[in-house]
């Protein structure tokens, strides 16, 4: 499970970047909880996957991390733009949490869709991270 010093730490640093929060700062910004009535563009920080993987020597880690960024443009160009800071941010970071080392940030792939029924783009963002315990 993503521990709860992680997730506030990601939240935080998106929420934090002045290019992030300049592309979706008419919507609903950046949440962890689809809301019933969403302002667009969002970034939706959509699931966490957590499996261990520990070392000889230290316990740790791996995080699928999945995020959505939604938009109502015209064309893909917004959520492109968005997903490419998201990426940026994510992979770029110098991550310290309370209790949780990051030790790696990899993204794993990326997926477009048009939603029909939304009139929307939506792009789905997935990345790796690999943690360790700070105590160690």
């Amino acid at each position: 499970m993503l521990s709860n010093d992680l997730h506030a730490a990601i939240i935080t640093a998106l929420r934090g970047d002045a290019a992030l929060t300049a592309l979706i700062a008419s919507g609903s910004g950046v949440i962890d909880a689809m809301p019933s009535k969403r302002a667009f563009p969002f970034v939706l920080f959509a699931q966490s996957e957590t499996v261990p993987r520990n070392t000889d020597d230290c316990p740790g880690n791996a995080h699928t991390l999945t995020f959505d960024s939604w938009s109502r443009a015209e064309n893909r160009r917004e959520v492109t733009d968005i997903c490419e800071r998201i990426t940026r941010v994510l992979t770029e970071h110098s991550w310290t949490a309370a209790e949780t080392h990051v030790v790696l940030v990899t993204a794993l792939g990326t997926t477009h869709e048009h939603m029909r029924d939304d009139r929307a783009y939506m792009t789905r963002l997935r990345f790796r991270m690999l943690t360790e315990p700070t105590d160690i």
